[in-house]
């Protein structure tokens, strides 16, 4: 083989060595480096193993070591906000259940031409800061019951309206 004045590249110059030489040594492939090295066992004329320093393996992560802890912290941030928002929601429903019921007690009271105060009363008995209307229109009644937010939904600020029509009782009011 001739000389030249250009730069070899290191395996190539290492497998040239290796064959003038003579010395029956092979370069061997690594499979994950792409570059040839000297054999790994001493008895051919290699170095012996490679040991990683410290005994650290290389696991690859490199800068994605931190990644699994900042996904999970992510994961767990966004759980815990849909729980509240659940949690919420679940407030808002019970409140509507509440004037619900409220409503239809206070539209049997005033199909029963019972007095405002007493209506009032058994209303905010059933859903406690609710304001209560009454309208008569002919032979029905329609009671609205409005609960403004409060307790956990409060951040949400949902008030809750509630409505129910009554026929007027025969004879009531007379």
């Amino acid at each position: 083989m001739g000389q030249s004045n250009e730069p070899e590249p290191s395996g190539d110059r290492r497998l040239r060595f290796a064959q003038a030489e003579g010395s029956g040594a092979r370069l061997e492939s690594r499979p994950n480096s792409g570059a040839f090295d000297a054999p790994a066992n001493p008895s051919e004329g290699g170095l012996g193993p490679r040991t990683p320093r410290h005994g650290l393996t290389d696991c690859g992560g490199g800068r994605e070591n931190g990644m699994v802890t900042v996904e999970a912290a992510i994961g767990l941030l966004v759980i815990g906000f849909v729980l509240t928002l659940l949690a919420m929601l679940t407030n808002v429903a019970i409140m509507y259940v509440g004037a619900q019921e409220a409503a239809r007690s206070a539209a049997r009271m005033a199909s029963l031409d019972k007095s405002v105060s007493s209506i009032q009363a058994v209303v905010e008995e059933k859903s406690p800061g609710a304001q209560v209307s009454v309208a008569r229109r002919g032979e029905t009644v329609e009671v609205t019951v409005r609960v403004p937010p409060n307790g956990f939904s409060g951040a949400l600020g949902i008030s809750v309206t509630a409505t129910t029509v009554a026929f007027v009782e025969p004879g009531a009011g007379q």
